[in-house]
């Protein structure tokens, strides 16, 4: 969801595979279309009541106001969001557990956004072993390369896999 000066970033992964995973992921989609600008925590909070019919799944919402130069990340699960700019590489941390089933404290962090900066969002069929030494002038790529080498370099065995990766035009 794309509105004037911010991006917000959904990803989820229905537990387990097949239907019952898929149905988990295709209800969380659902709410946040349909409730796409609360904030963070609370649309979190209710996929998490929306979702206790289904197997579960994680989610994770990143927020980028490039007004501000700031990025808030909330996720409950292993979604792993990465910030790569200038310093280096920065995790963005979430929350134990499973929305529609066992959700812990929500908290939604704040991290600052460089002009240079590319967000990665990734499940947990990419490793999360990121190592850019490997990979000169990554952060000058489209975001869609970026997405491409991060999943064809880390995918996970037999799991499934989604990256969406974000950047500022130059």
């Amino acid at each position: 969801f794309q509105k004037r000066g911010w991006i917000r970033i959904m990803v989820c992964d229905g537990l387990g595979h097949g239907r019952g995973g898929a149905q988990a992921a295709k209800e969380v989609l659902r709410i946040f279309q349909e409730n796409v600008q609360e904030p963070s925590l609370e649309l979190i909070d209710r996929m998490h009541k929306g979702t206790r019919h289904t197997r579960g799944a994680a989610v994770s919402i990143a927020e980028i106001d490039k007004g501000e130069r700031l990025l808030k990340f909330a996720g409950c699960g292993n979604i792993s969001g990465l910030i790569l700019g200038p310093g280096g590489l920065k995790r963005c941390m979430s929350s134990n557990g499973i929305v529609g089933h066992a959700m812990h404290t929500l908290r939604e962090l704040t991290y600052k956004w460089p002009e240079t900066g590319v967000f990665a969002i990734h499940t947990d069929g990419i490793t999360s072993h990121w190592n850019l030494d490997d990979y000169p002038g990554f952060d000058s790529c489209h975001p869609a390369v970026i997405a491409a080498i991060a999943a064809r370099d880390g995918l996970r065995g037999q799991d499934d896999a989604t990256v969406v990766a974000v950047k500022e035009k130059n």
